[in-house]
């Protein structure tokens, strides 16, 4: 895919996002939120290395999704091998993700850390953290709100930023 091709990706791919949140704000009696993001830019796109478990074990539930730890993921980020990452899927999918914190967490990105998915294209696993996205549970109420039991020891200055409004559950 070119850049303007990866640029509307991205762009549709958080829109529906926006969507899904603010339609489950407004079942909940909430108004609708805007979010924030870093620009986009393919530096944050990065090929990874995944290790699955024999035996899955249970993760962690982001409102109603189950995610079931599968795995390790390694990879290069800026020249800096990362440490092991744990490996989410979806319950009943085969989509992947991380969840993560960073130097950013707590300052420009939500503290407890973003949720980032893993591609695969033409045989390759890749990070893109374009799509790091904030956890359910900074934007609706019933949502638990997992810690992320991982770090990057970088600033990951893509994907979502934290919310800038207060969350009213009331």
């Amino acid at each position: 895919m070119n850049a303007e091709e990866y640029q509307r990706f991205i762009q549709e791919y958080r829109k529906k996002r926006e969507q899904f949140i603010n339609k489950i704000r407004k079942e909940q009696g909430l108004k609708p939120l805007s979010f924030n993001y870093f620009p986009i830019s393919e530096e944050w796109r990065v090929s990874c290395e995944i290790t699955l478990r024999k035996k899955t074990k249970e993760g962690f539930t982001d409102y109603k999704d189950r995610y079931e730890r599968i795995g390790k993921v390694k990879f290069t980020l800026k020249g800096r091998e990362q440490p092991s990452i744990i490996l989410y899927r979806l319950e009943g999918t085969e989509k992947l993700f991380l969840f993560v914190r960073d130097l950013t967490s707590g300052d420009t990105t939500y503290s407890p850390g973003r949720i980032v998915p893993i591609f695969l294209e033409n045989g390759s696993h890749f990070i893109d953290f374009n799509l790091a996205c904030n956890p359910l549970c900074a934007y609706v109420a019933g949502a638990a709100c997992p810690l992320a039991s991982d770090s990057i020891f970088h600033s990951i200055e893509a994907g979502e930023k934290a919310p800038t409004e207060k969350i009213s559950y009331e």
